[in-house]
């Protein structure tokens, strides 16, 4: 069960929720047949967004720290070769892209980071930018490699992959 605050939070309380236990799922599961590249949001919110924007083939972690076994699983039983991780840009968004990156690409999988203006998430950025198709469009064009390109120190421009046909 997940909830999303319509209204800015009290000081302290988050704006998102999920029910404490066990997380049992992944978020559009269907999105994994549709082919070897996957959104990765960081909430059902951040997921649905994407899908209403006419990308489809996103699922959903449960929160930022919250990408599990099961999600590492099905995207390996689907052969997903390609993630484009849409975590917020904040520091939490950032560190839990990171990781989830690490996990992934030990396991064979590309990740790429979708780099939002600091601070917003996939809603707040489908909001403020329109249309929201292109917008996203062009935001998941210029993801960038992660880890890889970084660590072999790379020029900026040689880690842009727009084709995505291979991963660094």
């Amino acid at each position: 069960m997940y909830g999303h605050r319509i209204h800015p939070p009290a000081r302290g309380e988050p704006v998102e929720r999920y029910l404490p236990g066990a997380h049992r799922a992944v978020f559009n599961a269907k999105a994994l047949d549709l082919g070897e590249e996957i959104i990765l949001a960081s909430s059902p919110l951040g997921c649905l967004t994407f899908w209403v924007a006419g990308h489809q083939n996103a699922i959903a972690s449960n929160g930022v720290e919250g990408f599990t076994p099961l999600h590492l699983a099905a995207l390996k039983r689907h052969s997903t070769r390609r993630v484009l991780i849409a975590y917020d840009h904040t520091a939490a968004g950032d560190r839990g892209a990171e990781l989830v990156a690490a996990t992934m690409t030990a396991e064979g999988i590309c990740c790429y980071r979708v780099e939002f203006p600091k601070g917003m998430t996939a809603n707040d950025y489908a909001c403020r930018l329109k249309p929201a198709q292109k917008s996203f469009g062009l935001v998941l064009r210029k993801a960038a490699p992660m880890l890889g390109a970084r660590a072999r120190g790379l020029p900026a421009d040689e880690r842009r992959v727009p084709s995505r046909t291979r991963c660094w």
